[in-house]
């Protein structure tokens, strides 16, 4: 082959090359970011967290503590944490409960003893229940059996679900 038909032919694939590359037919490597580092840059979205509701009764003597959240149309009330503490002002081996009612249903109930010891306290703090009350209807925390030997507190922590 002649030198003028080499270097003709070298000349016509340069020209193809730059053509192809011009017009997007040839493939062009791509140094982006991988999948995974995409995932890794978009911040993930959470849902609002529920707004909370707190009610606190402290008792003495002869009342029981008691705390009701009133009942809404079309809203359940959710119990996710309850506390409940009694001290006694005299010697007492006796004890009392501590209902979670839903309207006038018992969904739960705890039994105490308070220390056989004057002026002996002693408390509970249960969380992480979610019990789910039914629609429309007042939740309330008391404590039952105990108001003649001392005080009382309780506390009813949750949320509401429509």
């Amino acid at each position: 082959m002649s030198k003028k038909a080499v270097f003709l032919l070298s000349l016509v694939a340069v020209a193809a090359s730059l053509l192809s590359y011009k017009l997007g037919s040839a493939r062009v490597a791509y140094a982006g970011p991988t999948p995974q580092e995409v995932t890794d840059q978009v911040p993930l979205s959470l849902p609002a967290p529920p707004a909370e509701w707190v009610v606190t009764n402290s008792a003495c003597c002869t009342t029981e503590a008691t705390v009701t959240r009133g009942g809404v149309a079309g809203v359940q009330h959710v119990a996710d944490c309850v506390s409940f503490a009694a001290y006694a002002q005299a010697s007492s081996g006796s004890g009392g409960d501590v209902q979670l009612l839903d309207g006038s249903t018992v969904l739960m109930e705890w039994s105490s003893n308070l220390p056989s010891v004057v002026n002996g306290h002693g408390g509970v703090s249960v969380c992480g229940l979610n019990v789910v009350g039914g629609v429309g209807k007042s939740m309330t925390l008391k404590y039952v059996g105990n108001a003649a030997t001392g005080s009382e507190s309780v506390n009813l922590v949750g949320h509401d679900a429509t």
